[in-house]
């Protein structure tokens, strides 16, 4: 499982609120949580070009905006920020996506090794799992 596989939902948003950036919080308070966070789901680590709705090229950004967040967020997110620039950079929430695995890992591991499985087995599987070294585990697992 790469980072990429693990997504930021309403649910688990909570425990990574501190770490998600600044543009995310921003764009809550413009757009909402829910198109916040399909936004940053769909383009994330994008620098997204902000489409004004009037040329051909404007038009086609606009929609895949819409397609993104909807037609009511599109139009909240162009008004608050085509004034500031052209471009939108989405960040890839690479500090909370950690965070959410390691997460993951050790509730794993807890549930494994309480099944029975040895220690060294069970982080050598959790290191095949998550694409990981057995030494990365063990960091995650005393941290």
């Amino acid at each position: 499982m790469n980072l990429q596989d693990i997504k930021i939902t309403s649910e688990n948003l909570p425990l990574v609120i501190d770490i998600m950036p600044d543009k995310f919080h921003e764009l809550k308070t413009v757009v909402g949580e829910e198109a916040a966070l399909n936004l940053f789901q769909r383009h994330g680590g994008a620098n997204m070009p902000i489409g004004l709705n009037k040329t051909k090229n404007g038009k086609r950004l606009y929609a895949e905006l819409v397609e993104s967040i909807g037609n009511k967020a599109a139009e909240k997110f162009t008004e608050a920020f085509a004034a500031r620039s052209r471009i939108f950079y989405v960040s890839n929430c690479l500090k909370a996506k950690q965070r959410l695995r390691n997460m993951a890992i050790k509730k794993d591991f807890d549930e494994i090794t309480n099944g029975g499985m040895p220690s060294p087995r069970a982080v050598n599987d959790l290191a095949v799992k998550y694409g990981l070294s057995a030494r990365a585990v063990w960091i995650i697992l005393k941290t």
